[in-house]
């Protein structure tokens, strides 16, 4: 009888674990990924965005619009986005607006697929000034990205070496479905005047930015959210620490002689000398706040 019993319960333990086991293989995603370099880029997301039935999510550092070349790729997949956008699909792009050091040669070969997509109603908008976007991400359905190397410009599809990934897995996607939401939030809507050199407008500290020569060795003020804390000290034992200030849209590097009361995450305003170039020993620092009162 005993014997029968534990036979019982082995049985009942072993039916239990099975399922428990068979739960998590279904709730276990297969996740497939695909290398895609060079030539093989182009087909590959053409493919993915004529077949897109909920979203096509974009961030490019550039992504430049030939209308002298109809049928280069980058048109034609301008033109397939637009389709989209029309057949109902969620389109929204990020482009790198352009900084300071990358020229207004830079920002006017932007500046042409804004129109185009405009006047079809894709959105389209503009990293926040003072911070680079070397992304290239594409995202598809919410189950699909292709990340690596490759701008859509004419020398990436056609001359470059570029290394790139495909990933189709919804856990993935949702990751950076979240990445892309952060930085649509921080973005600025596109404008066709911004194809001249002027400020694209943002926060205060994102003014202090566009207009560095003016505020370079000036009295300025920047408040919002203590980032990247490190506390120092230097070759000659003297303290300082090193943080930036984010308010949200755009954020300023800080220095400051000692070691100040303040934490990672924290509430600041910073009031001090901005630096556009500085120079100490064999180092230089740029657009940094050299802070003279914390609060």
């Amino acid at each position: 009888m005993k014997k029968k019993t534990v036979t019982l319960v082995i049985l009942i333990i072993f039916l239990g674990f099975t399922f428990f086991i068979g739960k998590l293989s279904v709730q276990k995603e297969t996740v497939k990924m695909k290398v895609v370099v060079d030539r093989e880029y182009y087909p590959v997301v053409c493919s993915l965005i004529k077949e897109a039935k909920k979203s096509i999510h974009l961030i490019l550092f550039e992504f430049f619009y030939y209308p002298e070349y109809p049928e280069s790729y980058t048109n034609i997949l301008a033109d397939d986005i637009v389709k989209a956008k029309r057949g109902g699909v969620d389109v929204k792009i990020i482009v790198e607006g352009g900084e300071d050091f990358l020229g207004d040669n830079f920002r006017k070969k932007v500046m042409k697929v804004v129109p185009y997509f405009k006047e079809n109603e894709v959105s389209i908008r503009f990293d926040p000034v003072g911070v680079t976007t070397h992304s290239k991400l594409l995202i598809v359905d919410r189950e699909t990205v292709v990340i690596g190397s490759t701008n859509w410009t004419y020398y990436a599809f056609d001359k470059n070496y570029e290394t790139n990934v495909l990933i189709k897995s919804k856990s993935v996607a949702a990751d950076f479905e979240k990445y892309f939401d952060k930085m649509w939030s921080h973005s600025t809507p596109s404008e066709l005047e911004k194809i001249k050199p002027s400020p694209r407008p943002s926060s205060k500290i994102g003014n202090i930015l566009q207009k560095r020569d003016y505020y370079d060795g000036k009295s300025v003020t920047a408040s919002g959210i203590v980032k990247n804390m490190k506390l120092k000290v230097s070759k000659k034992g003297n303290p300082y620490a090193t943080f930036s200030v984010d308010d949200g849209v755009n954020e300023i590097k800080v220095f400051t002689f000692g070691h100040p009361q303040i934490k990672e995450g924290g509430k600041v305003t910073v009031e001090g000398v901005f630096k556009k170039e500085k120079k100490v020993g064999r180092y230089t620092f740029y657009n940094e706040i050299e802070a003279k009162k914390i609060e």
